[in-house]
């Protein structure tokens, strides 16, 4: 089977994979017989890893597990799919929620934690992303990464409040509901950034070191402050040091071309 017989073909698109994530074989294996996964919990019934047929040879022969799922509520996880296309990098997923989806783009460098809220919650990490510590809390609606994002330490990724605010004049919840929240291709998150939920950080951008961002950022800009404010446009990063290296003008130069017309890959 392939990505498309897995999830949703409108979450298959340039902005999180290659043409050749899109075309890989792809495996099912339930997660009790899946070696490369620490379980603890209650792990209740239909819950599946996928991975790359030409990557089981690897995981089976890990000698550390590279990934844990672990449900902290007395009833039982059930439904839960995990897609890793992966061989590289380090994932914990503690959870109280079934029908939850976890996404591991291709490449994955680094460890992330991932803390599943609600039932049927989604997590998209596209291809190509480093990130050196990294939490999300998925509380619904999905939180997406793109393509070639690089995360630094200790950065949070907030999916909901997690709390409901009440205006005290009529008892109403002022924040009800989930929002989507979105990393677009080749972001660059500084140490110690919070993404709040709902929002929406443009391709290209750079967040910088303890920011706070809780709207959206346009696309190629330099972002900083509590809360982020946008202080310079037209930008972009490159993971050379001193130089513009020609992997990242090629890099910037293929999300700028990207658009609606041509992100979704022709089947």
């Amino acid at each position: 089977m392939k990505l498309y017989n897995i999830i949703d073909s409108e979450l298959i698109s340039r902005e999180y994979f290659t043409k050749e994530s899109v075309s890989e074989e792809l495996i099912k294996i339930d997660v009790n017989s899946f070696s490369a996964i620490d379980l603890a919990g209650n792990i209740g019934k239909n819950n599946y890893i996928y991975v790359k047929e030409s990557d089981l040879s690897h995981f089976q022969s890990l000698k550390k597990k590279t990934l844990s799922l672990h449900n902290w509520e007395k009833v039982p996880l059930d439904n839960t799919r995990i897609i890793i296309l992966s061989r590289t990098g380090t994932i914990q997923i503690r959870t109280r929620s079934s029908n939850g989806v976890v996404i591991l783009g291709n490449n994955f460098r680094g460890s992330a934690e991932i803390r599943i809220i609600n039932n049927n919650s989604l997590l998209l990490i596209g291809d190509d992303v480093t990130a050196h510590g990294i939490r999300f809390q998925v509380h619904g609606n999905g939180i997406y990464v793109g393509r070639r994002c690089l995360v630094s330490e200790e950065v949070i990724v907030q999916g909901h409040d997690a709390h409901a605010i009440v205006n005290l004049d009529n008892n109403e919840v002022i924040n009800m509901g989930d929002k989507i929240t979105k990393i677009q291709p080749y972001v660059w998150l500084g140490r110690r950034v919070t993404i709040m939920p709902g929002t929406n950080i443009g391709k290209g951008s750079v967040i910088g070191a303890t920011s706070t961002v809780t709207k959206e950022i346009p696309p190629f800009s330099l972002a900083v402050g509590v809360p982020a404010k946008v202080i310079k446009s037209n930008i972009s990063w490159s993971r050379t040091r001193d130089e513009f290296d020609d992997k990242s003008k090629k890099a910037i130069e293929q999300i700028k071309n990207m658009n609606e017309e041509n992100k979704f890959f022709k089947k």
